[in-house]
């Protein structure tokens, strides 16, 4: 192992010389740790969603067709994750359909139910563990099951008024051929690049790459970067998605249902269902099942189906995301998002 590690050490200084050359150029000479490359913090986001909710559901509506509620004869899919995710998901019988105001879009309810959902996490939620199990459809493949173990600390304000990126730590759990692969990436560190390692079995599997987070390379198998990670950007996801909806759907096809007491690993939640019958252009899904921790009021899983294929065919899964044993505000430190942290096993070259 120690022949390895000397026989990569030239290779590595090279490729993080290439990294922050093309970063320091890309970025105009950014500070590595800079005000500049923070985002907004999760109370403005919330505040410019709020306008852009406002904004949307007091616009004319383009027709006067008004869909009240779902279609009784539809069931509510809430199927189990089943590879390695911890727990079932369960339907019950508390089905409500969402009825909003005469003069309102189906989803005005659901954006305002997002909204508070947004604003809950912005300003209770600083940072938190959890075990995402998630699936993609990628480039018209369905990929494997990942589980990974997951740190995120979201942007803010230390007591001295400084800023404090977004951070974001991974340990792939599965599938095996990646298993103990590690991602860090703090957002304006080292240039905005992340550390990834192999992972898998092998000499090579903590060989690390230090890569843009919305490079090919980084996103292999994933249509999202890091940097969309979490249960806040899954929220916001929502509502600009809701709102694309919102504008898009003139014939107010868009069919809504709730139930109360549907089950994400043993934990009560708020079941959301987003139909459109058919489909019509720029419509992203045919079904949206979204589930919202009653206690925690969190978003705990998202999964959307795309049209069948064939008459009577079942809806083709498109992406699911859900997120189990969410420990909000357990204090992660810079230490969590340290490349160096001897607890990880990423190989940073000397003088780094």
């Amino acid at each position: 192992m120690t022949i390895i590690r000397h026989h990569l050490s030239s290779r590595w200084i090279a490729t993080y010389a290439l990294a922050c050359l093309a970063a320091v150029l890309s970025c105009g000479g950014a500070s590595v740790y800079g005000a500049e490359a923070i985002v907004a913090m999760p109370s403005q986001r919330h505040e410019g969603l709020r306008n852009e909710i406002t904004a949307a559901l007091d616009r004319p509506a383009a027709s006067d067709a008004i869909t009240t509620e779902a279609d009784k004869a539809d069931s509510v899919k809430a199927d189990a994750v089943k590879p390695d995710a911890g727990g079932a998901i369960q339907k019950t019988s508390a089905e409500q359909p969402v009825a909003p105001a005469a003069t309102e879009h189906p989803l005005a309810p659901v954006l305002r139910y997002a909204l508070e959902i947004h604003g809950n996490i912005a300003e209770k939620v600083h940072d938190y563990r959890c075990r995402l199990v998630k699936r993609e459809r990628v480039q018209g493949t369905l990929q494997t099951y990942q589980m990974m173990d997951v740190k995120l600390r979201h942007p803010a304000q230390d007591a001295d008024g400084r800023a404090v990126p977004m951070a974001v730590y991974l340990k792939f759990l599965a599938p095996q051929k990646i298993v103990d692969r590690e991602v860090v990436w703090v957002q304006g560190h080292n240039y905005g690049n992340l550390f990834a390692t192999n992972g898998g079995a092998g000499a090579l599997k903590t060989f690390t790459l230090i890569l843009p987070p919305d490079s090919p390379k980084a996103n292999e198998g994933t249509n999202y970067p890091i940097s969309e990670i979490g249960i806040l950007n899954l929220a916001e996801r929502l509502i600009r998605d809701g709102l694309l909806h919102v504008r898009l759907d003139t014939r107010r096809e868009c069919q809504v249902r709730t139930v109360d007491g549907a089950k994400v690993n043993g934990r009560l939640c708020k079941f959301i269902e987003v139909k459109f019958p058919e489909p019509r252009p720029g419509i992203k899904f045919h079904l949206a099942q979204i589930f919202i921790d009653q206690e925690q009021k969190l978003p705990v899983r998202y999964a959307a189906y795309g049209w069948p294929t064939t008459a009577g065919g079942e809806p083709k899964l498109l992406e699911e995301f859900t997120y189990v044993d969410i420990k909000p505000n357990v204090g992660l430190t810079d230490r969590d998002f340290d490349e160096k942290n001897p607890a990880y096993k990423f190989y940073v070259p000397d003088g780094k």
